[in-house]
């Protein structure tokens, strides 16, 4: 913890900075459903150890929360995804906009500007007025006329389709805006590039244990120096990387040298959503059943957004969405946050996965360029 925050209380004012910008991407994905037509917002106030509130348990708003509300909110809002969230450059991305109309939009057609500016060094949070625009596109929205009292839906499809990242690496801002006649909330998306040929060279020797061919190919070819975990006892500390299988026999046996190098100080990377599972440890008889005048509990879990944050690392394995790596795994969403990134580097691994399909219902659409 002191390598991420300095003391207790920079911690829980991190945590509680975060909340907006999660409630809104959570308000986002919801407004940009058609299959949802309510929310109810619970949990205003945080209870106990639960921190899913909009105040703290002492009624103090977290920050920023009055603008998540507002714009997350308004009856005309332009919801914006990119997936994946961070990509290397030269790999396709998906760029989808959807307007969430709330009967705000008389009848009649809407030019729409959809923008990427960039690149901003990632810890760069302001606008920065003097970023290139590296995508621009215009296209219309025609909003119909209301036939027999019929409803028009609540959200209409602006833009989906993909779009080559040949960006330079850093931190990139995905634009909505009406060209004239109406003006919405929201219209932005953060995303990240990195450039593989800026990523340091990995010099380190890594320690492959388990059986894993595809890993070990993909070691080789980006001229990583690896070798097979062996039982002899190292000289000092080692890079490890698990694959999927264990070596043989497997079982209990597999992993009790690699239980005896973690304790030594060499604690395994594992490959993203390929990593192995531990078997269940030799455990002695179950104890008797508890008496009748006993009580079970279960552990509270508290409902809450997790706050992650890592200290530097020295030695790295760089792996995201690079298409060639055999640990991609498929299926990832924005609203998961899941990220892939194999830890034997301090260098930002990229999410990755094919898009979903957006069930999004059909409107008049028309492309100006």
């Amino acid at each position: 913890m002191a390598g991420a925050f300095g003391r207790p209380e920079d911690f829980f004012a991190h945590s509680n900075a975060r909340m907006a910008g999660q409630r809104l991407l959570g308000l986002n994905a919801i407004r940009s459903n058609p299959n949802v037509i309510g929310y109810s917002l619970t949990g205003t106030v945080d209870q106990g150890m639960s921190g899913e509130g909009l105040w703290t348990t002492f009624r103090e708003l977290k920050p920023n929360t009055a603008d998540a509300l507002f714009e997350g909110f308004a009856p005309l809002r332009f919801c914006l995804f990119v997936e994946p969230l961070h990509a290397y450059r030269g790999t396709p991305a998906r760029f989808e906009a959807v307007l969430a109309n709330e009967d705000a939009l008389a009848p009649g057609e809407y030019p729409v500007r959809l923008q990427v500016f960039g690149p901003y060094a990632v810890t760069d949070t302001s606008p920065g007025a003097d970023r290139k625009c590296v995508f621009e596109r215009t296209l219309s929205i025609t909003i119909p006329d209301k036939k027999d009292d019929a409803e028009l839906p609540f959200v209409l499809p602006v833009f989906a389709g993909d779009q080559p990242l040949d960006f330079p690496a850093g931190r990139y801002r995905f634009l909505a805006s009406f060209d004239r006649g109406a003006a919405a909330a929201g219209g932005e998306a953060e995303f990240y590039v990195a450039d593989p040929a800026e990523q340091p060279k990995v010099e380190t020797e890594v320690v492959l244990w388990g059986e894993d061919a595809a890993l070990k190919n993909w070691l080789a070819e980006r001229g990583i120096r690896h070798r097979d975990f062996a039982p002899t006892a190292p000289t000092g500390r080692e890079v490890i990387l698990a694959g999927v299988q264990p070596p043989a026999p497997g079982g209990s046996a597999a992993f009790r040298e690699l239980v005896v190098r973690i304790a030594r100080g060499s604690p395994p990377a594992t490959s993203g959503d390929r990593a192995v599972r531990l078997p269940p440890p030799d455990c002695p008889p179950a104890p008797p059943p508890v008496e009748t005048s006993g009580r079970s509990s279960t552990p509270f879990r508290p409902k809450s957004h997790s706050t992650a944050a890592a200290a530097p690392r020295s030695a790295t394995v760089p792996q995201g969405s690079d298409p060639a790596c055999p640990v991609a795994s498929a299926g990832r969403s924005n609203a998961s946050a899941k990220r892939c990134s194999t830890t034997v580097a301090g260098v930002p691994a990229a999410a990755h996965g094919p898009p979903s399909a957006s069930p999004i219902r059909e409107t008049t659409l028309s492309s100006s360029s």
